[in-house]
């Protein structure tokens, strides 16, 4: 299938902001102040993937993403607050930047969540994902793993217990944690492990 991608750069955004009559499956805005900008208007609602990379604004509403879009990435922008996702997200990163709260509740079909030097201290309610990645952020708690989960990358937090884990683990890294002790689990059978030393 062909994927019809824009790229746009703070030297196209007036252009494309002028005369977007396309529809993409994928948007890609890099190093934009977006203060003169209309957000909502930028985005097209057809659009399945946004990347959003050394952006300015701070905060962004819920009703610039349409309900198409499956994949949605944040790397080193200024945002701090992640507003409410759309129904269809399946793939939610967060990499290197400052965001400190994440929505209250997740789409019920986010199966991939990245989490990478964020503010982010807590955990709470995650959906039934398949793989997490939350590495290098102060977090302090995680209230649940959900069952579905397979792959697990909790390295480099402030994590000192963890929940119970999932049954069918195919990846589970958590080193670089000072935690206290670890979850009953028959690590043998998870084929790709890191544990810490316990503190």
């Amino acid at each position: 299938m062909h994927v019809k991608l824009a790229i746009i750069t703070r030297s196209q955004l007036h252009k494309y902001y002028e005369y977007n009559k396309n529809s993409y499956d994928t948007l890609q805005f890099s190093y934009i102040d977006f203060t003169n900008y209309d957000l909502y208007s930028l985005i097209p609602k057809n659009v399945n993937k946004i990347m959003f990379q050394a952006c300015t604004f701070r905060s962004i509403d819920a009703s610039c993403f349409g309900d198409n879009l499956k994949e949605l990435i944040f790397e080193r922008c200024n945002i701090e607050i992640i507003p409410s996702l759309p129904d269809n997200l399946t793939n939610l990163a967060i990499v290197k930047t400052p965001v400190t709260y994440l929505p209250d509740y997740f789409p019920s079909k986010l199966k991939r969540l990245h989490l990478e030097n964020t503010k982010i201290t807590k955990l709470i309610n995650l959906p039934n994902l398949f793989e997490l990645i939350a590495t290098i952020n102060p977090i302090d708690e995680i209230d649940a793993f959900p069952e579905t989960l397979r792959m697990i990358y909790i390295c480099s937090n402030m994590l000192t217990k963890l929940p119970k884990l999932p049954p069918y683990l195919l990846t589970f890294h958590c080193d670089h944690n000072p935690l206290k002790e670890l979850p009953e689990y028959d690590y043998k059978s998870i084929p790709d492990l890191s544990l810490p030393k316990i503190h």
